[in-house]
């Protein structure tokens, strides 16, 4: 999979690492996500799992926009990040800014720009944003 996966970077073909597995789990996003940069090549993080208090994932954030896809409820709800959050994320987001700096949207179909997103299946964390980045790897 690895010699694949060099293959079809060096030919740049949009591509996307989706990340599931993470419920009930000792497995997290940010671990696979280190172990694919090791691995595969460097990947982006647009976004990160959030957890309630019993450690179960609830949502997840956007680390472009600071906004809070809130997975709950019965439907996805989107609202701003508190402050202190913000904060926490903060090293994420800059190593994002500084990834993308010199990017555009067009870099994730070009095989530019590499997302991993996180799935869980059970609570439809991260269909949406799935949904979305797929549109901007198939955009030419």
């Amino acid at each position: 999979m690895i010699e694949l996966w060099s293959r079809i970077s060096e030919l740049q073909i949009p591509r996307m690492i989706i990340v599931n597995g993470l419920e009930f789990s000792e497995v997290d996003f940010d671990d696979v996500v280190l172990i694919a940069n090791r691995v595969l090549e460097n990947v982006i993080t647009p976004y990160l799992v959030l957890h309630d208090e019993l450690g179960e994932p609830t949502g997840l954030i956007s680390l472009t926009d600071v906004m809070i896809h809130d997975y709950s409820g019965e439907t996805v709800r989107l609202y701003p990040a508190d402050d202190e959050l913000i904060s926490i994320v903060s090293e994420f987001r800059d190593e994002l800014v500084l990834a993308t700096t010199e990017m555009d949207e067009s870099s994730y179909s070009q095989g530019l720009l590499v997302p991993a997103i996180p799935y869980i299946p059970s609570k439809k964390i991260g269909v949406s944003e799935i949904q979305q980045m797929w549109g901007l790897l198939t955009t030419r």
